[in-house]
């Protein structure tokens, strides 16, 4: 721990050290979060294949987007979002690529 002083004041290294073990443990917290609720999500359904995995993604992440809206509004931004040309990749591009 490296210990700083500056105007007669002592600070210690570790505040930045644990800033950034704090954002680990959010970024932790948040994927141990999105998976629960995905999982939650996807077991309305009667299995999920492999190969349509990245729609059902697709979808779930727009209700997330927009799950504190309007149904009107929700049902207009999957409209729009279905309508315009993906920009992601897939697994099948990283191995043809």
């Amino acid at each position: 721990m490296e210990r700083i002083e500056k105007d007669n004041v002592t600070f210690a290294k570790i505040a930045e050290e644990a800033s950034m073990i704090l954002a680990v443990l959010l970024s932790v917290a948040h994927t141990i979060r999105y998976h629960g609720e995905l999982k939650y999500w996807l077991k309305r359904f009667d299995g999920v294949a492999t190969r349509y995995l990245d729609n059902y993604l697709f979808w779930f992440g727009i209700l997330e987007l927009n799950k504190n809206q309007d149904e009107k509004t929700v049902s207009n931004a999957i409209l729009l979002a279905s309508c315009q040309k993906p920009n992601f990749n897939t697994i099948l591009s990283f191995k043809t690529g």
